[in-house]
């Protein structure tokens, strides 16, 4: 589905504008814009793009997609290794050495 979020930019006066963060009922508060910050002209796309990705990942959450971190597949890689030695007889005496 579409329309979770809706990031609205508005212009006021001498280079500055308004971003505003509308959100369905069900998304979790995201940020960086908590709901609506006045902001530059030079800070205006940075700030448009990070409250995309961070909407991007609130509703992927709503919509019940779960999400990987960096880190937690590295884990999970590390113990798929530690598993595949574990079995292999050549990796006998490695496993101890491996997280626990």
């Amino acid at each position: 589905e579409f329309n979770f979020v809706h990031i609205m930019v508005l212009p006021l006066d001498e280079g500055t504008y308004r971003v505003e963060v509308k959100r369905r009922p069900g998304v979790d508060m995201f940020g960086p814009v908590l709901p609506s910050q006045i902001v530059s002209e030079e800070g205006l796309p940075r700030l448009v793009r990070q409250t995309a990705i961070h909407a991007v990942l609130a509703t992927m959450g709503a919509a019940g997609v779960k999400i990987v971190t960096n880190w937690e597949e590295r884990l999970n890689q590390i113990l798929r290794i530690k598993e595949r030695l574990a079995t292999h007889p050549s990796g006998q005496g490695l496993v101890g050495n491996i997280i626990e």
